[in-house]
């Protein structure tokens, strides 16, 4: 076997813990090449990512065709929690030998060489994502947690803006879910800029303004003026980077840097404990965390709220400013 495709058509954060699925393939079978099928709007984040070959970008059904040709090379094609019964026909037709991903049960399972089950609790994203790598005889995995590569020019721009002499603390303020967007970040910055005195740079990261209006001045702003790859070379640069449950952070807690991550509607087991996280969540029972699946696939341990909207968001209210802070100090 030479060449494998990974198709990964996940979010970015799911994306970014899938990442030691490719260097764990690359460790064990040797001389191989690794392909990988990423939605377009994400893929910038692994332009750096050495254990990777080649990158074919996905914008939508027909953008497979042009692919088509090269497609039909590989010997392998994996699967990462892909449920389109569209793409597994496609590759399928294509006469790939060997073809692995999770199993559904129903008529899409015929698709696939190896249809994976997991059939314990859960451990973690970085795990389930690794699972299909055992129909390859690889079930040891050297490295779990996520990993990311940054680019030298991204970092090297971003550092003439940066105050060398300071503890720099980046805030992410975006969500990708309204019930998972933390109420109380400018509370957090007047607390850190109160405490620490002005011997702290703040960095606010994210998409829109609109989340989240700053009324403090001297603070560095990048909201909506980063592209993916500087955010990365943002968040390996600073000491701390703070947010909710969302695709960011886990880039930076991919890149090393010390992440803490603010947990309401999710379970935190999400993602496998490490050095560099520190998780924090609700210490209340509500009622409303009463799903237990991750990619349609249930699990007995995991209890999980899935809306996207929320009028009350009590699980992130009973997080108080101060308790964040508690943790932020503790790390300096």
């Amino acid at each position: 076997m030479e060449k494998i495709l990974i198709v990964n058509l996940l979010r970015l954060g799911d994306l970014v813990i899938s990442t030691p699925v490719f260097f764990n393939l690359k460790l064990n079978l040797k001389n191989i090449k690794i392909s990988a099928l990423i939605r377009k709007e994400t893929a910038d984040i692994l332009q750096n990512f050495p254990y990777i070959d080649k990158i074919y970008f996905y914008s939508s059904k027909l953008s497979l065709l042009k692919y088509l040709r090269e497609f039909k090379k590989q010997d392998c094609v994996i699967f990462i929690m892909e449920r389109d019964i569209f793409k597994l026909k496609f590759f399928y037709y294509l006469g790939i030998p060997l073809r692995i991903g999770y199993a559904n049960f129903d008529k899409r399972d015929k698709y696939l060489t190896h249809p994976i089950k997991w059939d314990r609790p859960f451990e973690g994203l970085e795990k389930l994502f690794l699972e299909v790598l055992r129909p390859l005889k690889i079930d040891f995995f050297t490295k779990i947690n996520p990993m990311l590569y940054i680019s030298e020019k991204e970092y090297q721009n971003l550092k003439k803006i940066l105050i060398a002499d300071k503890i720099k603390i980046a805030i992410h303020t975006d969500t990708y879910a309204p019930s998972r967007k933390w109420p109380y970040f400018q509370q957090l910055i007047d607390i850190i800029k109160k405490e620490t005195q002005n011997q702290v740079q703040i960095i606010l990261s994210g998409k829109e303004k609109e989340n989240f209006e700053c009324k403090i001045s001297n603070i560095l702003d990048l909201r909506g003026k980063t592209t993916l790859s500087q955010l990365s070379a943002l968040f390996k640069m600073v000491d701390l980077v703070v947010g909710c449950d969302t695709g960011a952070v886990h880039i930076s807690r991919a890149l090393g840097t010390k992440t803490i991550v603010i947990y309401g509607p999710e379970d935190p087991q999400i993602v496998i404990s490490s050095e560099n996280l520190i998780k924090i969540y609700p210490e209340i029972e509500l009622e409303c965390k009463n799903n237990n699946e991750y990619f349609n696939i249930s699990f007995p341990n995991v209890n999980r709220c899935k809306r996207y909207s929320c009028n009350d968001i009590n699980c992130l209210k009973s997080i108080s400013p101060y308790k964040v802070w508690d943790k932020i100090k503790n790390e300096f």
